[in-house]
This record gives C-alpha cells, sequence and structure tokens, in this order.
C-alpha cells in the first residue's frame, strides 16, 4: 500500500511539472504571435466606417527597407488597450435577431426587413440590412488593408494557412466544413503571400539576428556552439528542395540561420512549355527571373552542403564563428567542415547528438543479437 501511494504522489507531481511545462510553453507562443501581431498591424487612422487597416511601421535598414516602403508607413501608433480588435464567428440568424429587437432609425419603428450580401472577396463580405421602409444600413465584415484591396481577414487566413501548413488548398476544405464563405482564390492567395513576404523576411532576419546575440551573451565571446540539421520536402532522398538550419545550444534552442536548397526552378520548368511556339518571350522572361536552382548533387548531400554554406557565412552575416558543432551520427557534415574549413582561425570541434548516439548502437546491438541467434541455430 505504501508503494502505491508513492507511486502516485510521483504521478501527481510528473502531471503537474508536464501542466506547468505545457503552460509555459503557449504562453511563449502566444507573447511570440503578439509581437509578430503588433509588428504588422496598427489601428492608426481607423475610421468609423469600418474600412481602414493599417500595418505598424519599423524603423529598418538596408534592402529590406527599400522592399517595405511600398505598403509600410514610417510613423504609426499602436493601441494595444483595444479589447474589441479581434473577429468573432456569428452566424446570419443571429445578427437577424439581433436587429429585430431594434429600433429603425428611419421609421421609429421594431426593424422588420431582411439582410443581402452586396459584395464578397474571399471570407470578406459587406452586408446590407434593409428595412420594410426601405432604409438600408451597411456593414463590413473586414478592415481594408492601407493602400491596397486587399482584406484583413483574407490576409490573416493566408498567413495562418502558411503557418499551420495546410496551405490553399487545406483552407478550402477547412471553410466548407466550418460553414463559412470560401476563401480567395488560388492566385489571390499566392499574390498575398507575396505581398507580405518582405515584412516577413525582415522580422525572420530580426529574430535570428537576435538569436545569434543571445548565444553569444551565455558563451561570453563571438565563438559559439551551434547544432545542425536539415529536412526534406519528402522522404527518401529524392526530394527536390531542402532546406537546413542552425540552432543554438540550450534547453530553448533557438534557429540562428537557415537555407533553402533546389534542384529544381518552377518557372524554368513552365517556360518549357513555350520554349518552341514562342521563343522570344520564353527567352526574355528566362534572362529575367530568379532563378531557383541553388544546388547541384544528390538530394542526401543538400545537408552538408547547406550547413557548410552556413558555416562558411556566419562571420560575414553575424560576425559570429560557430566553434563547436552538434550533429548527427549518420552525415557527413562534419568531415565536409574539416576537409573544407570555413574559419582559417578557428579549428571546428564536434560534440556528438547523444539521441543519434543511442540510435546507432540500439541499431548495431539487434544486429549482433540477432547474428548471434542465427549462430545458435
Amino acid at each position: 500500500m505504501p508503494h502505491y501511494s508513492v507511486l502516485k504522489q510521483e504521478k501527481r507531481l510528473l502531471l503537474a511539472r508536464n501542466k506547468s511545462k505545457s503552460r509555459r510553453i503557449v504562453n511563449s507562443v502566444k507573447n511570440k504571435a503578439h509581437e509578430l501581431q503588433n509588428y504588422l498591424i496598427s489601428n492608426k487612422d481607423q475610421s468609423t466606417s469600418n474600412e481602414q487597416f493599417t500595418y505598424k511601421a519599423r524603423s529598418f535598414t538596408g534592402p529590406s527597407c527599400r522592399k517595405l516602403t511600398n505598403f509600410l508607413k514610417q510613423t504609426s501608433t499602436h493601441d494595444n488597450n483595444n479589447v474589441n480588435d479581434y473577429y468573432q464567428i456569428i452566424h446570419n440568424s443571429f445578427l437577424l435577431e439581433l436587429l429585430k429587437q431594434a429600433i429603425c432609425v428611419s421609421c421609429n419603428s421594431i426593424w422588420n426587413g431582411d439582410m443581402s450580401v452586396a459584395k464578397r472577396e474571399g471570407l470578406y463580405c459587406s452586408l446590407v440590412f434593409t428595412c420594410c421602409c426601405s432604409h438600408e444600413i451597411k456593414i463590413n465584415t473586414s478592415k481594408q488593408c492601407l493602400n491596397t484591396s486587399k482584406r484583413d481577414i483574407n490576409v490573416r487566413s493566408s498567413i495562418g494557412a502558411n503557418f499551420a501548413g495546410i496551405g490553399h488548398q487545406g483552407l478550402i476544405k477547412l471553410c466548407p466544413i466550418s460553414n463559412v464563405p470560401i476563401p480567395t482564390d488560388e492566385d489571390h492567395f499566392s499574390d498575398t503571400i507575396d505581398y507580405l513576404l518582405p515584412t516577413f523576411e525582415s522580422y525572420k532576419l530580426r529574430s535570428m539576428s537576435n538569436a545569434v546575440e543571445d548565444a553569444c551573451k551565455k558563451s561570453n565571446e563571438r565563438k559559439i556552439t551551434v547544432g545542425g540539421d536539415g529536412t526534406w520536402q519528402k522522404r527518401g532522398f529524392s526530394s527536390l528542395h531542402g532546406v537546413v538550419e542552425v540552432l543554438s545550444n540550450g534547453p530553448t534552442a533557438k534557429v540562428l540561420d537557415l537555407e533553402q536548397l533546389s534542384k529544381k526552378c518552377s518557372i524554368s520548368t513552365g517556360l518549357l512549355s513555350i520554349k518552341y511556339s514562342d521563343p522570344k518571350q520564353y527567352s526574355e522572361i528566362k534572362n529575367k527571373h530568379q532563378c531557383e536552382i541553388n544546388h547541384v548533387g544528390s538530394s542526401a548531400s543538400m545537408e552538408v552542403a547547406g550547413i557548410h554554406r552556413l558555416f562558411a557565412r556566419s562571420k560575414m552575416l553575424c560576425n559570429v564563428k560557430y566553434a563547436h558543432y552538434i550533429g548527427d551520427g549518420d552525415a557527413k557534415v562534419f568531415p565536409k567542415l574539416l576537409s573544407d574549413p570555413p574559419y582559417e582561425d578557428v579549428s571546428i570541434t564536434k560534440i556528438e547528438d547523444v539521441n543519434h548516439f543511442s540510435k546507432k548502437m540500439l541499431h548495431h546491438l539487434q544486429k549482433i543479437a540477432k547474428s548471434l541467434k542465427k549462430k545458435q541455430y
């Protein structure tokens, strides 16, 4: 009995720790999301007609500043105290019920009429409530992005679909199931992502720069310990696209730098359809477009080439050197760093990843056990 009570108490303590850890993670994600929202969005100059939407300006340097000036204002304020600045999903029938409890300003009678949709753009629509006396009330369901025709709800849904990893097709499936209008078409969806890309690029660079400085503070020098890994668009080492990244060392690792590698350019592939039918246009687009191909070789070598590239540019980008590398035991990254050192005055040392070491050890032990079992028979 005492043994059972001790186990039960240990389980309760473990559950409490897990809940506390989960709460910290959720709060951290909320804070980061709110920071990004504040970075993108401001409430300055909102009109009473529910029309305006503005982006919060930040002072940037370098090429990102020139890209952002097309749609960011240089001066703005943000009202963090507006507790009503969010969306509420409500059924149309409840809106009609609400209006039927109000007095029409035109006929001074209880409102009695119908609702119609004057305009719809994806998840945004313009509602018209018409009383029996023909008096109309118009309401927009979303704000308008400053200096563009884009609507806030469509922009947010595009961002959310990408963050969730479902893309446009996933959003098309989600909306009908939720009994809400379908989102914007794929062209407008892609256009929205292109519109926001400079902002996210700038935010990404700032976030990684801050992560580098945090890592340098912990190590008290500009030589730090990093971990590296790669991933591919699909399994089997036959993927045409991959991503590699280096992360800081610690319980809360942060991305310090990343690189996308591609063996195929979608624009170049698409141009083949007009290569012979319209050679002039083919040549013009081919010479002007930015080719996506930045890796030649096998898909498996993307991790090696990419991480070496990140090491080589660390000094130039962040004035930092990756002196200690925590890597996979099954990758060829470290031999590449030794044979082609990215730094002249730093000899990189490797710290074996315990998880990969354990996995390799288990694999070898299983092979030995299997071979011994065969010898017995």
